[in-house]
């Protein structure tokens, strides 16, 4: 990484990029497979579409598979677009940290919270998820977005640079790299914040009486949730409470029900699996006949679960002139547990990004037509 080369942000019109996957002379079992489409903006390095193949041949028909808007045009004026952060590059932090404040070895850290907001929650006022970012690099099945944060920048030390990389590794892969190096300690975590929907537009319209995100299994490979308040902040110096046989056990595939997830997981090491599987979405069998699964493996320690209560006023990608509807889409969120600036008792590893170290971190998502 070329350390704070300038990423300066201007004011234009969002770019829309297509990644494609190119397979190999070497690997004809890519040959046949019809791959992934992928849609990405500039504005909030946001990921704006995911259209999967309904079936293996390469004849197959393809469905949409977040809840988002095509329309990358509206995305920086549009309140609740961006209130939902949709699809968006999530940062410097993603979560809440409580009241805004950070403790630390020399005293409190005071952060820039959004407006009529008591805590700290993705970034700030004005996070990641509002800025152009620079395209550092393209090829067909991948792109490179950089972003330079200056020091203080909603109250955060230090001048930071970020990479955030988009990559097609599968004909249904999509791996995001993130990496980032600051000139001060400072909190650091990145995330993206796409919402998932498996049932399609067709599906969809048939089971419209219960929202989409009631229509998914979650499974989560972790033990431990974080105990919040009714601000979703964890009271401080709460210990993690065990998940076995309560609501949010999910070590097995269960239905996501009323009221919904807002919740931080703290994620469980799996050797069995190169990557180790974190977070797996799919239909519920009782709703859907569609087979369709998403896996999700991470190198970050944990992740939010968010069943998506405030999509409800967000246009449709789908050109009908309609909007999303409350609890439309499922929020994954690898990355850190809420307030862990402050909660140093957690067992997962630091979130302070050390002066002149490389942040390195990665997300990979994989659909499956089971």
């Amino acid at each position: 990484m070329d350390n704070f080369e300038a990423s300066k942000n201007s004011h234009q019109n969002p770019q829309v990029f297509e990644l494609s996957f190119r397979a190999s002379a070497q690997d004809p079992t890519h040959a046949v497979q019809a791959p992934i489409k992928i849609k990405l903006t500039d504005f909030g390095a946001s990921w704006i579409s995911c259209q999967v193949p309904v079936n293996a041949s390469l004849n197959s028909a393809y469905q949409e598979v977040l809840s988002t808007c095509y329309d990358a045009s509206i995305y920086p004026t549009h309140d609740g677009i961006r209130s939902v952060y949709l699809g968006a590059t999530v940062g410097r932090w993603a979560n809440r940290i409580a009241n805004g404040s950070v403790q630390t070895a020399t005293g409190s850290l005071q952060l820039q919270k959004a407006r009529h907001q008591q805590h700290l929650l993705h970034g700030g006022e004005v996070g990641f998820d509002q800025h152009y970012w620079q395209v550092k690099s393209k090829t067909a099945s991948s792109i490179c977005f950089q972003l330079w944060s200056p020091h203080l920048d909603q109250g955060f030390p230090g001048n930071l640079n970020v990479l955030t990389q988009y990559e097609l590794i599968g004909p249904m892969s999509l791996k995001i790299s993130y990496e980032a190096i600051a000139d001060q300690d400072t909190p650091l975590s990145l995330t993206n914040h796409a919402y998932f929907n498996l049932l399609g537009p067709q599906l969809a319209e048939l089971n419209n009486q219960l929202p989409a995100a009631f229509q998914h299994q979650l499974k989560i490979n972790s033990d431990w949730v974080c105990p919040v308040n009714d601000e979703l902040i964890p009271r401080n110096h709460q210990d993690l409470l065990p998940v076995e046989g309560s609501d949010f056990d999910y070590k097995e595939f269960k239905n996501l029900r009323y009221p919904g997830l807002d919740h931080g997981f703290l994620l469980q090491p799996n050797t069995m699996q190169d990557p180790p599987l974190a977070v797996a979405l799919r239909l519920n069998p009782d709703c859907s006949p569609s087979h369709l699964q998403m896996n999700i493996s991470t190198s970050l320690p944990a992740v939010q679960i968010y069943t998506g209560e405030a999509l409800a006023g967000i246009p449709k990608a789908d050109g009908s002139h309609s909007f999303l509807k409350a609890f439309d889409g499922v929020a994954i969120e690898p990355g850190f547990l809420p307030d862990s600036p402050n909660q140093p008792q957690w067992p997962q590893p630091s979130c302070i990004l050390k002066a002149g170290q490389v942040w390195k971190h990665w997300i990979v998502y994989e659909w499956q037509n089971q």
